[in-house]
């Protein structure tokens, strides 16, 4: 199979396990949600706490990472950007200067793991929105004639 016609069949098959998923309250409202925006937690190379803050009873559990303001689509993010270390354990973090310092010197910035989907989805989306654009111009010309 070329290497366009698999990634069309991915992204088409990304869309329909999307449209696949249950009905959240949001879509019960008709309220559509197709964006994502906002801040998000990214763990950052193994998440690994740097010492001495491995230590600290309060970060039981924690790990190292980076909280980054999000702008996507469909769980995809097109924009990941203004990111700030910190140690975090769920939805709650810590971001104390020193910490942070700790945290962006063990583990940079570029070892952030924003996830398979979360950081590459934006490919297939594009595929498929420009797949629709090229059928819709198609369509057009071909009406034409």
């Amino acid at each position: 199979m070329h290497s366009i016609k698999k990634a069309a069949a991915i992204s088409l098959a990304a869309a329909a396990a999307y449209l696949a998923l249950p009905i959240s309250e949001a879509h019960a409202a008709k309220i559509p949600i197709v964006y994502n925006t906002g801040e998000d937690i990214f763990v950052a190379g193994d998440g690994s706490l740097p010492a001495p803050f491995d230590k600290d009873p309060q970060l039981t559990g924690a790990q190292a990472g980076y909280k980054c303001d999000i702008f996507g689509f469909f769980g995809a993010y097109f924009s990941i950007r203004n990111c700030k270390p910190v140690a975090f354990r769920g939805d709650t973090f810590w971001d104390d200067p020193q910490l942070a310092a700790a945290v962006s010197k063990a583990h940079p910035e570029a070892e952030m793991k924003p996830g398979m989907w979360a950081g590459y989805g934006k490919f297939p989306l594009g595929i498929v929105v420009l797949g629709l654009v090229g059928f819709g111009l198609w369509s057009k010309v071909r009406n034409k004639e």
